[in-house]
């Protein structure tokens, strides 16, 4: 998450993300660049429910308490049948 925040050179190398998200991030996304801690809430299988995120097809959807210096968030991660992430969403509550 921290790469696709960083965009450019660290989103095109990591691994585990979609092409979609190495095209679609290459600028960044600010918004988790400031990212102190993680925890993990949950998951959600939605095989099947025909969720496409950045080119890819969504399988599975986690989700993840999020603290920066400033606050507090919650990200919705979305990934594909083989692990790879394809996109992610930041939200208050």
């Amino acid at each position: 998450m921290k790469a696709m925040a960083k965009g450019g050179k660290a989103v095109e190398e990591v691994p585990g993300v979609t092409p979609g998200v190495r095209k679609d991030f290459a600028q960044g996304a600010g918004v988790l660049a400031d990212l102190t801690s993680i925890t993990f809430i949950g998951a959600e299988d939605v095989k099947g429910r025909g969720i496409e995120r950045h080119e890819g097809k969504v399988d599975q959807v986690l989700n993840y308490k999020f603290g920066s210096a400033n606050a507090t968030h919650y990200v919705i991660v979305y990934l594909t049948s083989d692990g790879l992430v394809t996109d992610y969403d930041v939200v208050d509550k």
